[in-house]
């Protein structure tokens, strides 16, 4: 009389030997995949980071003035093509059997994951003043990494970031940003690194 029980439990621990390994590799693959995107949002941080303090020592060189553009301060410093390309977008580094090579081969579309708009500024210009941003799909339109003129990074949601996008698509030359013009339902951002030469 036990027999009929005992079979159909055995349905369900043949079921569970099944289904718990492919839950398991779901969930491992999810998993994976967060850890993924959230290293390549932090390469991208820390490849901003070092744009930023070669510009901060370009201008501790020249005046005080950040340079026009990247491909100036690529020429004048050690930086790695590599140094300019985020992680999680398609672009490949820059080359060249040159440094002036390089440099031009820089500005070709596809060598370059970052917006650079810190020519004319110095790091006088204050921790609101937005030096250089990425686009928001390098990392799926989630957010992006924004670095300021005074060293800090930060990452901000796609929400936060619309008041950098808007002033970069109008033509604004000091594009400003705090928490206080982010959209009030966006969550707070974290800094996450600071330049100190």
């Amino acid at each position: 009389m036990s027999g009929p029980q005992d079979t159909h439990i055995g349905r369900w621990g043949c079921s569970f030997l099944v289904i718990a390994p492919v839950v398991c590799v779901i969930t491992i693959g999810w998993w994976f995949r967060a850890y993924i995107i959230a290293q390549n949002r932090e390469n991208c941080a820390n490849c901003m980071h070092e744009i930023m303090y070669a510009a901060i020592l370009y201008a501790n060189d020249h005046g005080g003035a950040f340079p026009n553009d990247l491909s100036t301060l690529e020429l004048s410093t050690n930086l790695t093509p590599a140094v300019f390309i985020c992680p999680a977008s398609s672009d490949k580094p820059s080359s060249g059997a040159t440094a002036g090579a390089i440099a031009t081969d820089l500005k070709r579309a596809g060598h370059l994951s970052y917006v650079y708009v810190g020519g004319g500024l110095n790091q006088a210009n204050g921790p609101d003043v937005v030096a250089l941003y990425e686009p928001l799909g390098n990392h799926g339109r989630r957010g992006m990494n924004v670095a300021f003129a005074d060293g800090h990074i930060e990452w901000l949601t796609a929400a936060e970031a619309q008041p950098i996008l808007k002033q970069a698509a109008s033509g604004v030359h000091r594009i400003r940003w705090s928490p206080t013009t982010a959209p009030a339902t966006a969550p707070m951002t974290r800094v996450v690194d600071r330049v100190q030469p």
